[in-house]
């Protein structure tokens, strides 16, 4: 690469590392795996790189890196260590019964934790990244109907995991909404 070609790809590429950063610290079980994650990607970025026409191509064609990077490692779990940031109206609606928004941040992680990788991801891309399923099936490669069936199956797995734990068990999912 040419020293014009990569002062290029630090102007085009860099302003997502945080965005990438965000993602892998969800996917991976520790920052360390985390930051492999993001050097694996900018680096696969750095050697193919030809941007994009915009920015949303640019940060679609970093995300897809990453994804790719996340399928071929399939035996990631979640982040141990959760980021507290976590809001429940992201995960259930607001008409939710009064037991369910008394769920702790740390319930709510530990059901995501348990996700398969790709509804863990798909989770990820939509709750906390605030992606429409139209650029998830574009970042994943998957169809509308794939990522929605997904996501669904995710929400349904986070709530299952959810009443089993102790203080919900006289809770039945219809009550869960």
């Amino acid at each position: 690469m040419t020293r014009e070609q990569s002062d290029r790809f630090n102007q085009e590429a860099i302003p997502y590392l945080d965005l990438i950063w965000q993602v892998a610290v969800w996917m991976a079980p520790d920052e360390q795996l985390a930051e492999k994650l993001v050097e694996d990607t900018f680096l696969d970025a750095y050697r193919s790189w030809n941007g994009g026409s915009s920015e949303e191509d640019r940060k679609m064609t970093l995300l897809k890196i990453l994804i790719g990077i996340l399928r071929g490692n399939g035996n990631l779990k979640y982040r141990s260590n959760i980021d507290q940031n976590i809001s429940k109206e992201e995960l259930f609606s607001s008409n939710q019964s009064p037991a369910l928004k008394s769920i702790s941040k740390e319930s709510i992680a530990a059901a995501i934790r348990n996700l398969p990788l790709e509804n863990r991801l798909l989770i990820v891309l939509s709750a906390f990244m605030q992606f429409k399923y139209s650029e998830i099936a574009d970042i994943t490669g998957n169809t509308y109907d794939t990522v929605s069936l997904y996501i669904y199956q995710g929400y349904s797995h986070i709530r299952r995991e959810i009443l089993k734990s102790e203080k919900f068990t006289n809770l039945s999912v219809a009550e869960c909404g």
